[in-house]
């Protein structure tokens, strides 16, 4: 992953396929993946814990400031994700991560255009 060049980062998902459908691209209308490509069979926790480890950390509901739990590490999720949460009373999605803090912000609301 240090090599790993990713230039389109700054676009979310959606904006990504617009610009693809306005390119004619043959993949524009590909169904989404859950995956990373050159992982193939392999989990992606299963391969993140294998050589990042965990390092747990708090979950805070955005709006409340209320701690609701705890993540077993920030780079298990990504922002605007829904599934494999854990935390009860939910739809819950990921908001924010603070990297410095090691927190994890979610909240029942998710909104790409202000993530």
């Amino acid at each position: 992953m240090k090599k790993a060049i990713f230039p389109i980062g700054h676009h979310i998902k959606n904006e990504v396929r617009e610009i693809a459908e306005e390119e004619h691209l043959i993949n524009a209308k590909r169904k989404d993946s859950q995956g990373i490509c050159f992982l193939g069979q392999i989990n992606y926790n299963d391969y993140i814990r294998r050589y990042l480890g965990e390092k747990p950390g708090d979950v805070i509901e955005m709006e409340t400031g209320k701690r609701i739990g705890e993540h077993k590490g920030l780079w298990f999720h990504t922002i605007g994700q829904r599934k494999g949460l854990g935390f009860g009373g939910g739809p819950w999605f990921v908001i924010k991560k603070d990297v410095e803090n090691n927190i994890l912000y979610v909240s029942h609301g998710y909104d790409p255009q202000s993530a």
